[in-house]
């Protein structure tokens, strides 16, 4: 079983935006919504290729932002490529290492994958950051 390769810190995209003025960086955001609009249109329609498209364009333009890396991940495992669809979900989990619903998200990658062990790992992680949530547990157990 091979082990879940998460970004190191020298791999992670940096969190800091690339655009020193505020308005370009605005701008920026405009388009990056823009593209998950389309992206989002496109997976409705069942077009997985122009969502793939827009949703990598838009991780691109902000590398810093989940949602598009999130929605990227659905478009990947969508198209059978769950290898690629779990590490998109391990670099939403560095830039978000406090949300429940990435790892929620990753923990079930893991197990379409048949990564049980380390599935049961990531269901841990998401029941540490939501203690109230039965669910985290209850997945953690059945791997």
């Amino acid at each position: 079983m091979t082990p879940l390769h998460l970004l190191s810190a020298a791999e992670k995209p940096s969190q800091a935006s690339p655009v020193n003025h505020e308005g370009a960086r605005l701008a920026g955001n405009s388009e990056v919504q823009q593209l998950i609009r389309s992206a989002q249109q496109s997976l409705a329609s069942k077009d997985l290729k122009s969502a793939n498209k827009a949703l990598r364009k838009a991780a691109s333009l902000q590398p810093w932002r989940k949602e598009p890396l999130l929605l990227l991940a659905s478009v990947e495992a969508l198209e059978g490529r769950h290898q690629e669809s779990i590490e998109l979900l391990g670099a939403a989990a560095l830039l978000a290492p406090t949300d429940p619903e990435v790892f929620g998200q990753l923990g079930a990658a893991l197990v379409k994958s048949n990564r049980f062990a380390e599935a049961a790992g990531v269901f841990l992680q998401q029941h540490q950051l939501a203690p109230d949530q039965p669910g985290p547990l209850h997945n953690a157990g059945v791997c």
